[in-house]
């Protein structure tokens, strides 16, 4: 009897499965944010890391690999773990027009991803090098239909995405 009425956009949101989750820095009107950009099934979400994590990120930047490992307990499960604990705010792949990435320094191998939605430009630091975020971020897109080209400097959507529009 439940499949016979759809299943709520929320209910379906929570019950997404998480791929992977990369550290990054949002950029925004208040200040650097120290977040992870969750990869799941059909959308991101930007976790924004509690008061305190943002005063030690402040002093100091986390190192991408640690901080990635951190974020590894939340794969292949739901959404509803991250989106519980975290303030965060969604982004579904279908609004998403095309990434693009940029390295942003030699000496300590940053790098910067963007996301171009159709209403924001969101942008993300990372603390890692461009061909670091390059592989990771186009592993993390295998499952979602869309691709990350290195040749285009931003999204391929496949034939079969929701984003090919």
């Amino acid at each position: 009897m439940s499949d016979a009425f759809p299943e709520s956009e929320g209910k379906r949101i929570l019950k997404e499965e998480v791929i992977g989750v990369l550290p990054a820095v949002a950029l925004s009107e208040k200040g650097p944010l120290q977040c992870g950009l969750v990869f799941a099934t059909n959308l991101i979400i930007v976790a924004f890391l509690g008061k305190y994590s943002q005063i030690a990120g402040a002093i100091r930047t986390p190192d991408y690999h640690i901080m990635k490992r951190g974020w590894a307990r939340y794969e292949h499960k739901p959404t509803a773990l991250i989106l519980d604990k975290y303030k965060s705010y969604i982004i579904p792949y279908s609004d998403i027009t095309r990434f693009g990435a940029a390295g942003t320094g030699r000496i300590f191998r940053k790098s910067r991803l963007y996301i171009h939605t159709t209403k924001h430009l969101y942008t993300f630091n990372f603390r890692t090098s461009l061909e670091t975020l390059e592989r990771d971020v186009s592993q993390l897109l295998q499952g979602t239909g869309a691709n990350f080209s290195k040749e285009m400097g931003g999204l391929q959507p496949n034939s079969n995405s929701a984003l090919s529009s």
